[in-house]
């Protein structure tokens, strides 16, 4: 997972989030103003999708344990 600090209250996250619908995972991309994804993308093509909220979860766990 690679964070990205935009702005001061904007994060951009990206990363490979395990899938059953694929062997190897997709890549997803959010960007999360406070505590709120304002957008974002993923390559099964749509969004919002459970890998874009899987992606979200595990930033904010990430963030937790901090």
């Amino acid at each position: 997972m690679i964070v990205k600090q935009l702005d001061e209250d904007k994060v951009e996250v990206v990363g490979t989030v395990p899938a059953r619908c694929s062997i190897r995972g997709f890549k997803a991309k959010i960007i999360i103003s406070g505590n709120h994804v304002v957008s974002g993308e993923c390559e099964c093509g749509s969004f919002p999708c459970s890998h874009t909220a899987k992606l979200y979860l595990m930033f904010m766990a990430r963030k937790r344990s901090r």
